[in-house]
């Protein structure tokens, strides 16, 4: 049995394979984006495209076009690196303006720019580049698809008349071509409310950041508000007890942020809704109170007490009451003109608070009846001396135990002047005829003892 010889391949298929990677080394290939490209309308745009795997001269020519969606079979020539009359009647005024331009990077590479995007610019952008190869052979164009973002607001689900205490929702929904948030794009919604009557966007209820992260604007810490997103494009806003002061017409702000060559974020768009009404009844609430001082007169030493009876009329069951002592003091006899000090006070809660008392001595304040306060100053002296009132006020529990003020009212001024006591007053004259009496009784003594010694001694 004979060795085997090696099989030898025909001579003119390594010659082949050789040409083919020859051939497959020089195709032209032009790279583009990969898409779709999200951009914001009117904000600017770069495309880039460039050429590779090409003969002929180093620098090469470019071509643009636009298929828009409406007619996607319809090439529209945009500019040309090689002809200045390429452009069509849509964007030969725009390119003329230097609005939309080709500017070369390098001898293959170039980038279409727009300063300001357009919703009709949306579409696929076609690179071509004119063949300069001594044989067809490779890719001539490179397409991507660029979409017009444009943000759009809408908000439900209508004007909304609640009852204090009961939840309010709110939905807004953020429509437009939009990409989709990620390493290259984010989101912010939020909610803003002005008083019904006030100009302006009002002031923020509550937000999601570009990080999904929820906040509450000022004035609402504390307060029981979900903001979040309950689908891909709409988002929540709740209060879980509505007070009278929500009332006011309410607007939902998007922005839309995009991530550029660097890493930062930049606002590229914002949409604020149109004005959503919201109505808060009101409860109805009316308070009247009645101050007066116990005894009419008092005396330094003594203790005073002031005594304040609350009338309601209307409120929802369950009203709690809270009652407030203020006073005025009195300057060169007229009085101050810094604001009432607080004394003292029962919450809503059935809680003491205690101000300051101008004497700087004990207070005490207390609920006496269902309607009635009292406040009482102990030891009273001279610096106790103003004009105090009694201000009630009628607060309502909503189901997630936050309280809001329905109402409120002044009682009319209670002067307190500390007298002195009749002894008091005849004590100060009595020292002081004492010490004439005794000056006098002195000097009389005196007068009578040196005449007695004269006479003594002449006998």
């Amino acid at each position: 049995m004979g060795a085997l010889r090696p099989t030898l391949l025909p001579p003119s298929l390594p010659l082949l394979l050789l040409l083919m990677l020859g051939m497959g080394c020089w195709a032209r290939e032009v790279l583009v984006p990969e898409g779709p490209l999200y951009r914001v309308a009117g904000t600017a745009v770069s495309i880039s495209c460039n050429v590779t795997g090409y003969e002929g001269p180093a620098q090469q020519n470019f071509e643009w076009f636009l298929y828009r969606p409406e007619a996607p079979d319809t090439a529209l020539g945009i500019v040309s690196t090689k002809d200045t009359q390429f452009s069509y009647a849509v964007f030969k005024s725009r390119v003329v303006a230097g609005e939309v331009q080709v500017q070369r990077l390098q001898g293959d590479a170039v980038v279409l720019k727009i300063a300001r995007l357009q919703a009709q610019d949306a579409g696929i952008y076609e690179c071509h580049t004119p063949s300069t190869d001594t044989r067809y052979l490779g890719s001539y164009s490179g397409k991507v698809e660029l979409r017009a973002s444009q943000l759009a607001v809408t908000v439900g689900p209508g004007e909304r008349r609640i009852g204090p205490g009961e939840p309010l929702e709110l939905l807004c929904n953020v429509s437009g071509a939009l990409p989709p948030a990620g390493r290259h794009a984010a989101y912010s919604v939020g909610w803003e409310m002005a008083p019904a009557g006030a100009p302006g966007p009002g002031r923020l209820v509550a937000q999601l950041d570009t990080e999904g992260v929820g906040s509450l604007g000022p004035g609402y810490e504390g307060r029981h508000i979900a903001m979040e997103k309950v689908a891909s494009r709409t988002y929540r806003l709740r209060l879980e007890a509505a007070r009278p002061g929500d009332a006011g017409t309410y607007r939902c702000l998007a922005k839309a942020y995009v991530r550029g060559s660097g890493t930062r974020l930049r606002e590229a768009a914002s949409a604020r809704s149109r004005p959503l009404p919201v109505h808060v009844r009101e409860e109805g609430v009316v308070l009247e109170a009645v101050a007066w001082l116990a005894g009419g007169t008092v005396y330094r030493g003594e203790t005073a007490s002031l005594l304040c009876n609350i009338s309601v009329r209307g409120g929802p069951p369950g009203l709690r009451l809270a009652a407030s002592w203020w006073v005025e003091r009195p300057e060169d006899g007229e009085l101050s003109s810094v604001p009432a000090q607080l004394v003292g006070g029962v919450g809503q809660d059935g809680v003491a608070e205690l101000g300051v008392r101008p004497g700087g001595g004990p207070v005490s304040v207390e609920l006496v009846g269902p309607r009635s306060h009292r406040l009482r100053l102990h030891s009273l002296g001279p610096e106790d001396e103003g004009v105090y009132h009694c201000a009630p006020s009628a607060w309502v529990q909503h189901a997630d135990y936050s309280w809001y003020q329905a109402g409120s009212a002044r009682s009319g001024p209670v002067t307190v002047y500390p007298y002195m006591h009749a002894l008091d007053t005849l004590f100060v004259p009595l020292l002081v005829g004492t010490g004439v009496a005794l000056v006098t009784g002195a000097t009389v003594l005196g007068t009578i003892t040196c005449c007695f010694m004269k006479r003594l001694r002449k006998r």
